[in-house]
């Protein structure tokens, strides 16, 4: 199996450690920054590096980890699937909706498997929580909340693609996290957001850049005025009645990776918090609330082996599990973030998901 990794920048070295780890032959990679690229390669083992993309269609390559800019992705991908070429690919899949569902039935056209990198589903106390749902003791789902709070974007930041529209697309806490929030939650249930009613923020919309770091601008004074998010607030709707709601926000000073949800059934509530990523909490009435701790969770590098490893051991064997989130994953969360989107352009104002 010889793979290609296009893309150098702060996810792609997860790739390229697990990779590594699994033993997958690191044929080729690609960057842009050439000076970038060859300290990557040296680092994870690559055998070659070129700055061109479709350097891809000239080598014996089997499959593809796609670590760019999603403004990419499209053409990137639609490429390397009418050649045959299998695919795992960062979310978002696509920025555009319609997009993602081309790739999608495209993949399934040319039989190419395909993965999205919706890691977050492999910890071990999310699985335990979607197990425990199934149980007779829980009861329907009725309620959930939640969030996932980051740092990252809280000034001074990194000046960087997220804040060009060509490449990042028009959102950015709504794609870069939302998604993999919005996903996990209809994961564990095994319902569907049906509706969503969306706000969203940009606190400091006028920002100066400062060696390459963003700083709080004027009006008057600003190098760049930024359009995408900062945070949304979200209510939804899901099958079988189920209401909710979950805060999104990339300027919590503080947190790092904090997605959390509580789930409340008619019998018990429940409760996990990457965070505190090796534990669950279950709630029961007139009982409290109980903690149960799972030793062996190692965390963000565990899920990405986890859901590589499911998908490489797929390539293998030539033939699709389902045991990883797909394409049509891909598509869906495409079509969630462009609901919230729509949602909050339009001032909370609600919008359907309606059937597919």
């Amino acid at each position: 199996m010889r793979t290609a990794l296009a893309g150098a920048g702060f996810i792609a070295a997860t790739h390229g450690q697990v990779l590594r780890e699994l033993g997958v032959t690191r044929a080729l990679l690609i960057d842009r920054n050439r000076e970038k690229a060859d300290s990557f390669a040296a680092e994870y083992g690559f055998e070659e590096v070129s700055d061109c993309f479709e350097d891809i269609f000239t080598r014996q390559i089997d499959c593809v980890h796609i670590c760019t800019p999603p403004g990419l992705h499209f053409e990137e991908i639609r490429a390397l699937l009418n050649a045959g070429i299998a695919v795992f690919a960062e979310k978002p899949l696509c920025i555009d909706a319609e997009e993602a569902r081309t790739l999608m039935q495209l993949a399934r056209e040319k039989r190419v498997l395909c993965a999205v990198d919706f890691n977050v589903r492999y910890h071990r106390g999310v699985q335990e929580v979607r197990r425990h749902l199934q149980k007779e003791s829980f009861g329907k789902v009725r309620m959930i909340h939640g969030a996932y709070l980051q740092e990252f974007h809280a000034m001074p930041c990194p000046y960087g693609w997220r804040y060009d529209p060509v490449l990042a697309g028009p959102t950015r806490a709504i794609t870069e996290i939302g998604s993999h929030w919005m996903d996990l939650l209809e994961y564990i249930t095994g319902k569907r957001i049906l509706s969503v009613n969306a706000m969203s923020a940009s606190p400091f919309p006028y920002r100066k850049v400062q060696d390459g770091m963003l700083l709080e601008g004027t009006e008057q004074e600003h190098d760049l005025m930024v359009t995408s998010e900062d945070a949304v607030t979200v209510l939804f709707t899901m099958e079988d009645g189920i209401i909710g709601s979950f805060v999104l926000s990339e300027i919590s000073p503080g947190r790092t990776n904090a997605l959390s949800f509580e789930i409340t059934g008619d019998c018990e509530s429940i409760s996990w918090n990457a965070e505190c990523n090796n534990e669950i909490q279950i709630g029961r009435k007139g009982a409290g609330t109980s903690v149960l701790r799972f030793p062996f969770d190692g965390g963000f590098a565990d899920t990405q082996r986890a859901v590589m490893a499911a998908f490489y051991r797929d390539l293998a064997s030539g033939e699709p599990s389902g045991g990883y989130p797909t394409f049509e994953d891909g598509y869906r969360s495409a079509r969630l973030c462009h609901a919230l989107y729509e949602s909050a352009q339009h001032q909370g104002e609600k919008v359907f998901l309606g059937e597919e």
